[in-house]
């Protein structure tokens, strides 16, 4: 459990390290938050989820497959092979710092969603504090186009 734990400090320390992860994973999106802020800030509450999802998958895509061809170019994972580490709390470690880099970036999207646009912090089933949610069921804006005759709506009360 040490060897873990040591280990994923170290990934988790080299990714912080390196510039391209800083950037395109915690800048980035808030520089893309105020871009659609400026062009449509009236849908941030729908662009919000978006920008989260869009750099979840462009992390997992591409910016973790970068750290580990990079570790395998500079004979990371060589050195890493000829230790008694096994594999699998090698992949498990890299795993766990892409999901607490996940949770980061997503925690800062959020607050730059609520602190820039008031973007509702609370998921719509979630009593915030000083609000009160009631569901009711009805029609929306686009009339009786038949798909969306039975949506729910949230209607917040302060």
């Amino acid at each position: 459990m040490k060897r873990f734990l040591i280990l994923t400090k170290a990934i988790f320390l080299m990714h912080l390290r390196n510039g391209f992860v800083l950037f395109w994973n915690f800048a980035f999106p808030v520089l893309l938050m105020l871009i659609y802020g400026v062009v449509m800030s009236q849908y941030m509450d729908y662009m919000t989820p978006g920008v989260i999802v869009l750099n979840a998958l462009s992390f997992g895509l591409v910016g973790s497959s970068n750290m580990m061809l990079e570790m395998r170019e500079k004979s990371v994972l060589r050195r890493l092979q000829a230790s008694p580490l096994p594999a699998g709390q090698l992949i498990g470690s890299y795993l766990l710092v892409n999901l607490l880099i996940g949770i980061l970036q997503s925690t800062l999207i959020i607050i730059a969603g609520v602190l820039l646009y008031k973007v509702p912090g609370w998921p719509a089933g979630v009593h915030g504090p000083g609000r009160h949610y009631q569901w009711s069921r009805g029609k929306s804006r686009h009339g009786d186009s038949g798909w969306d005759d039975h949506l729910f709506f949230a209607h917040v009360y302060q």
